[in-house]
């Protein structure tokens, strides 16, 4: 095996596709953030029972089809292509869903009254994925589905004054 059928993947899921897809963007996400672990579970020399394990414990109420495909990776030394899986599961998932898939960055936890404000704005033809980046300041950024970006944070508003300055 060299690919997975995606297609097929987003049909076993059925109901769970869109835990699917949120437990795929989660592990790409810590995968991005960790280095260590993406090279423990692409080190082919470790045992596939330790390498699934690992991720597993890391997504412990995950769905049975997320486990079932971290073992078809594993055992076929597929996990580097977690990333492009994530990704067109996401694709497959909105399409399925009829919505968009969308980050907001935040510098700490939102209210609940304003994920409600963010999910009127979109219709509810949005579903938010929640970031927490401290770095930010304050304020948002909001990255689409279709790769815009809107930068409404302290930082961004403070890196565009020092261009401004330094013009």
């Amino acid at each position: 095996m060299k690919n997975v059928d995606i297609v097929k993947l987003v049909e076993l899921a059925g109901d769970d596709t869109e835990k699917l897809q949120e437990e795929l963007y989660r592990l790409t996400k810590l995968l991005a953030l960790n280095f260590e672990l993406a090279n423990f579970i692409e080190d082919i020399s470790k045992p596939a029972e330790a390498r699934g394990k690992m991720i597993i414990e890391a997504f412990p109420s995950s769905s049975k089809t997320f486990k079932g495909l971290i073992s078809v990776l594993i055992k076929n030394e597929l996990c580097r292509k977690i990333p492009e899986i994530s990704a067109e599961v996401t694709e497959l998932a909105a399409k399925k869903l009829g919505v968009r898939f969308d980050e907001l960055v935040f510098s700490e936890k939102p209210a609940e009254d304003l994920l409600l404000k963010f999910n009127k704005i979109a219709n509810g033809k949005v579903r938010f994925r929640i970031e927490i980046d401290p770095s930010i300041m304050g304020g948002f950024i909001w990255k689409t589905g279709n790769g815009k970006i809107m930068d409404a944070s302290i930082a961004g508003r403070l890196s565009a004054i020092k261009e401004e300055i330094a013009a």
